[in-house]
């Protein structure tokens, strides 16, 4: 079977939209298989505390769920971007998640290599 490759774009802010993050990637991996499907969002503006500790203004509510998506074999990256505006520096990324240089930098290369784009939380 294909192995689909899905690149998100998640930069909202908000309970309800972040609720709907998690449920989209539930989704995307139940009807796809789990093994299907390889997955990584981009997290970037707005949506930088999902990957935060809890001291630098991290949404702590969010912490298991972004453990339980990492550890389920999801990718979830901090654009460093977003970071430097919000003064904060790798340590201070919760220590399951990575960074990339440029949120909108990783878009581009995740679609030229072929991966699917999706937007969530518009």
């Amino acid at each position: 079977m294909k192995k689909h490759r899905v690149v998100l774009d998640i930069g909202i802010e908000g309970a309800d939209k972040w609720e709907a993050v998690f449920r989209n990637i539930d989704n995307l991996r139940a009807d796809l298989g789990a093994n299907n499907v390889e997955i990584e969002g981009v997290i970037h503006g707005k949506a930088w505390p999902l990957l935060v500790r809890p001291e630098k203004g991290g949404a702590v509510e969010f912490h298991p769920k972004v453990e339980a998506a990492i550890r389920s074999g999801v990718k979830l990256v901090l654009c460093e971007n977003t970071m430097k505006r919000n003064k904060l520096e790798k340590p201070d990324v919760l220590p399951y998640a990575a960074t990339v240089t440029s949120a909108i930098g990783e878009l581009v290369k995740k679609q030229t290599d072929g991966w699917a784009y999706l937007k969530l939380g518009v």
